[in-house]
């Protein structure tokens, strides 16, 4: 028992009073001997208060008062953490049984790596909706263009996750992917083990941030690759550099292949939701010759349904 990493979770609440017992249930109910447990709620006016003190015994430290958000409160809960590996869990949100030991495992047996990730599934109170695809692919370049993030089922080793704190308190829905970049610019694809277990599971319901607050998910990832891609263009040239002040340096090879497959991806997206002039803006800034071959043909499914549609 005592090999056993300590895992550290913060769980930042705002009135979750209806999920935030299920979500402590799911971590404590797999018995895991060495979980360090920090609730930061934000002055709930629910029941939440009440539902968290009756967990009083089993957390670390919790608070309930008001803050600046969601990116505030991991902050806050952060500097109570000890633990070898950390996360953050949505109190609407759940691990799987089993999770904690699979994590643990993984940590045991891959002590070359710096980020563990499972699967996620997502559900609502219809059932399941889908589990999580893809977040690393071949190259580093095509994984930060895409920018895919799995962060309920993300673990990062403490030491690690430390060196980009704080989290930027102005993002209330992409403080993940921003984290995810600065990782996998200084450290790779490499320092990332990928399990095929499913660890966590997201909530859908109509309070929740993915769906309520959804309009303001674009504006910070857009915002997030424009301070990554310092991008100029002209009409007979195109230069790009990077803020050095946050992000380790690369090269303009490495830099123009992150930005086609970053605007190859919003071309996709917005193409797929029938806004064909964001789509049509987003992918002329792609460019086939430097994409990978899964991205080529990505590339050429877009173009034809630009043309189409």
């Amino acid at each position: 028992m005592k090999d056993l990493p300590k895992i550290s979770i913060v769980i930042p609440s705002f009135n979750q009073g209806k999920y935030i017992g299920e979500t402590l249930d799911s971590l404590l109910n797999q018995n895991y001997s060495n979980l360090e447990l920090i609730v930061i709620d934000g002055g709930s006016t629910d029941n939440t208060v009440e539902v968290i003190s009756k967990y009083e015994k089993h957390l670390k430290y919790w608070v309930s008062e008001k803050d600046k958000g969601q990116s505030h409160a991991i902050n806050k809960g952060f500097e109570h953490v000890t633990g070898d590996l950390f996360n953050w869990l949505n109190s609407d949100d759940k691990l799987e049984p089993g999770a904690l030991a699979s994590i643990s495992n993984c940590f045991s047996t891959h002590p070359e790596k710096k980020v563990f990730t499972g699967k996620t599934q997502f559900f609502s109170e219809l059932g399941l909706k889908g589990v999580s695809g893809k977040i690393i692919f071949n190259e580093v370049e095509t994984t930060i263009g895409f920018g895919q993030i799995n962060q309920p089922a993300m673990f990062y080793r403490t030491e690690i996750f430390k060196q980009f704190t704080p989290l930027n308190e102005n993002l209330h829905m992409c403080m993940d992917l921003d984290i995810w970049l600065r990782f996998l610019l200084t450290y790779g694809i490499h320092a990332v083990f990928q399990s095929d277990t499913t660890w966590a599971a997201f909530r859908f319901h109509e309070n929740s941030k993915t769906i309520s607050s959804i309009g303001g998910f674009y504006p910070e990832k857009n915002a997030i690759y424009e301070e990554l891609l310092d991008e100029k263009s002209s009409a007979d040239e195109f230069s790009i550099s990077l803020n050095l002040k946050k992000y380790p340096a690369c090269s303009e090879r490495q830099l123009k292949k992150i930005s086609s497959s970053y605007h190859l991806w919003m071309a996709d997206e917005f193409s797929m939701n029938k806004k064909m002039e964001e789509a049509k803006k987003h992918f002329s800034k792609s460019h086939f010759f430097t994409t990978s071959k899964s991205e080529k043909r990505r590339f050429l499914a877009i173009y034809k349904r630009l043309l189409i549609g």
